[in-house]
């Protein structure tokens, strides 16, 4: 087969000359700078939007508002390149452009050069034009990433474009061979130029036969990213465009800033990727780069990128070698359905290791042991028991967030004083208190467990590897031995005194991460680091933080958030800063802004009735507002909010309780946590999650857990740092109506 469909995209632009009184109606010269007035009144118009792919067409648009460039030796030094906005508005019939409108302080003005002699040049997308002698060079790009919005046909059976990433459709005028580009009209003394516009982009359309789920483990729907052809030669990067004066093709010049890649990135409206659903087709345009002689060859591949994994193919088989030609729409044959086994296998002691370089790290949800260090393996005096196994299995479990409580206190015997105390595990060196609870108390364990050891295990496990982790400190919330204006204040420095003392120091070097941390830091970054996190609640407010000075911050290298205590069954927003004092305010999520979010909610002590404490259920509806939120932000393209689900905790009887059922949280929001991730999975709408912190983590359903927090990480698309700084621009639509086409070439290609 071997189908052909041509755009005969014929723009007529209407240069309007002064004309003077003339009884005789002999037409007006035109004069040295006059500038040149354009509308476009002719009916074969173009727009840069596609229209429908025919049997013998594909219709190309002007958009309102497109920008074209217009160049011509013969005009006015200075004065002979303009760049002009292509005007639409109030126009009956799509075919026609009511003007073009100069962006500038001035247009394309007349010369010395009789008007019958001047040659006019123009290109899509406006670009940098030079004037070559009588030639005309301009400055064009094929983006390595464009864009493209699908939406369901009529009959809704299959997806196809609704709008396309039309800045990479390369568009040209030239003088035509045979032709007079400009004409006077002796009954009206005007003076037209005709520009007539051919596309010079190859085009590849893509008919893609979807998705087939081949296990029992059930998806009903998935996410389509982005699709990524690769190819053994540049495809992409910028260009020279030589227009001719003799009317013979342009020349391209060597490319620069190449890329053997183009991803073509799938919106649905505002949102990042396309759901669609089982055996259903879909289709869309690839732009290259118009080298003529180009071929496809069994090298090149294509990569479907999804929600549920990623599908390579070679987008051809075989040695006969298929010649790309610029200015002409390849339609390649259907690719054949791509089949989903939701079975993995995965290793929990190492599963970062599997991860993408280029992922942000915000987008990975990552398992979390709460209040990790009260377990008997490493602190046998532990009271309250909230995992079953020491930090080292924690880690070989899958945990790569560890959260610790804690407060200001002493490892040895007797009180702490400032100058002698250290950051200890909250819940340990208790004090049952009497009275009023504010004077003489009964020690439980006036020994306090230093943090040290923590901090040294989790740094030995990922040493080395190709690993990270998290460790999350936190001042203690409840209390009052310990818990004081003046612990507080001295809080920060004391972290600052601990990651300085020697078994520390040794454990942390070239294990913590001391560079800065924003939403763009990745996972190869990361590797074999220990991440510090460190939440400053807004019990600080008291204790009149804004005199704690900056310097302490700024002293250790660690994110820092305001985390509040009051308790709401939704989520809160601060903003995180790295080694800096934080905000002390709760926020909203603003999807256009560049600030870095740190969305959570956190409760270790639940009321097992309605008080100041949250029930069971409010804890649910918070955690659900997380996943909510985690979704809309990264279906709308974004990476800069991280999030942190603390699930963990104990359930009390009554307010005054003291000692809690850290089970009966666990048995509760372990399972509930677990059908939410699989239900986000089976709809298509897994996201990101942050740090999901629980309790009993290697338990049978904390395994489960774990499991299904590690399998959603290779469900869905995370967002990942490109190489190059092509900004997709914004999409245009398609309207119906045309009088022009694109060349389309269906060369017999082989069979995927």
């Amino acid at each position: 087969m071997n189908m052909k469909k041509y755009y005969m995209i014929a723009v007529a632009v209407l240069c309007l000359a002064s004309c003077a009184d003339n009884k005789e109606n002999i037409p007006a010269a035109v004069k040295s700078g006059d500038e040149v007035a354009f509308s476009v009144s002719m009916p074969a118009k173009t727009r840069t939007a596609y229209g429908d792919l025919g049997t013998t067409s594909r219709p190309v648009y002007w958009k309102d508002g497109d920008l074209i460039e217009v160049a011509s030796p013969q005009c006015m030094d200075g004065r002979n390149v303009a760049q002009y906005k292509v005007n639409t508005e109030g126009s009956e019939n799509l075919n026609y452009a009511k003007s073009l409108d100069r962006t500038g302080a001035y247009g394309v003005q007349w010369g010395e050069t009789a008007a019958t002699d001047c040659k006019f040049y123009a290109v899509y997308p406006s670009s940098e034009m030079t004037i070559n002698g009588s030639s005309v060079v301009a400055n064009l790009s094929i983006a390595s990433t464009q864009t493209v919005t699908l939406k369901k046909n009529a009959d809704g059976n299959a997806y196809e474009p609704d709008t396309e990433d039309m800045v990479n459709n390369i568009m040209y005028a030239q003088p035509l061979e045979g032709q007079t580009q400009v004409i006077v009209d002796e009954a009206t003394g005007n003076t037209t130029a005709n520009l007539q516009f051919k596309p010079y982009s190859t085009v590849l359309h893509f008919n893609m036969a979807g998705w087939n789920l081949t296990s029992t483990v059930g998806q009903r729907n998935m996410v389509i990213y982005s699709v990524t052809v690769t190819a053994n030669n540049a495809i992409a990067g910028n260009f020279d465009l030589t227009l001719k004066d003799d009317a013979s093709e342009p020349t391209v010049g060597t490319a620069t800033n190449t890329s053997n890649a183009i991803t073509v990135e799938f919106k649905s409206g505002e949102l990042r990727g396309v759901d669609i659903d089982p055996n259903v087709p879909f289709s869309f345009e690839m732009f290259l780069l118009p080298n003529a002689g180009m071929s496809v060859d069994e090298n090149w591949t294509i990569t479907v990128n999804t929600s549920a994994g990623k599908w390579t193919k070679n987008l051809k088989n075989g040695s006969t070698a298929n010649k790309l030609t610029p200015g002409s729409i390849h339609v390649l044959p259907e690719l054949p359905a791509f089949s989903v086994d939701n079975s993995w296998n995965y290793n929990p002691s190492a599963w970062i290791a599997d991860l993408d370089d280029k992922i942000y790290f915000t987008e990975i949800s990552l398992p979390g042991a709460w209040y990790c260090y009260s377990n008997k393996t490493d602190n046998s005096t532990a009271e309250d028991i909230y995992q079953n196994t020491g930090i080292e299995n924690q880690f070989d479990a899958g945990v790569r967030a560890f959260y610790i409580e804690t407060k200001v206190g002493k490892i040895t015997d007797g009180r702490p004083t400032t100058t002698n105390a250290t950051v200890v595990v909250s819940g340990t060196g208790i004090a049952y208190l009497n009275g009023d609870g504010l004077t003489s108390p009964t020690f439980r364990s006036n020994i306090a467990r230093s943090i040290n050891n923590a901090i040294i295990k989790i740094a030995n496990k990922v040493k080395g590897t190709q690993e990270f982790a998290v460790l999350t400190l936190a001042f203690a919330d409840g209390g009052t031995f310990g818990v004081n204006e003046t612990w507080r204040g001295i809080w920060i420095s004391k972290i600052k005194d601990v990651l300085a003392e020697t078994d520390v120091a040794n454990a942390l070097n070239n294990v913590l991460y001391t560079d800065e941390i924003t939403p763009e830091t990745t996972v190869e970054q990361l590797r074999g680091k220990l991440i510090l996190k460190i939440n400053i609640d807004d019990m600080y407010k008291s204790a009149e933080i804004a005199n704690v000075d900056e310097s302490e911050f700024a002293a250790i290298p660690a994110l820092f958030s305001y985390t509040t205590y009051n308790w709401s069954n939704s989520s809160f927003v601060s903003t995180l800063k790295w080694k800096g004092k934080p905000s002390m305010a709760n926020t909203d999520i603003n999807p256009s802004s560049n600030e870095f979010y740190w969305n959570y909610t956190v409760a270790n002590r639940t009321s097992s009735s309605t008080d100041e404490h949250p029930v069971l259920d409010d804890r649910k509806e918070a955690i659900s507002q997380i996943i909510l939120n985690s979704y809309e932000v990264h279906r709308a393209g974004r990476n800069n909010l991280w999030g942190m689900v603390g699930a963990g905790g104990s359930l009390f009887s009554t307010l005054s309780a003291k000692d809690g059922d850290p089970s009966s949280v666990s048995d509760v929001l372990n399972g509930h946590l677990a059908d939410a991730i699989n239900q986000k999975v089976d709809a298509g709408e897994a996201s990101p999650m942050g740090m999901v912190f629980v309790n009993f983590v290697t338990d049978t359903e904390g395994q489960k857990l774990i499991e299904a927090i590690i399998r959603m990480n290779s469900r869905f698309e995370l967002g990942r740092k490109t190489d190059n700084n092509d900004t997709p621009t914004p999409v245009q639509s398609a309207k119906e109506g045309y009088s022009s086409g694109f060349n389309v070439d269906t060369e017999n290609w082989k069979a995927f």
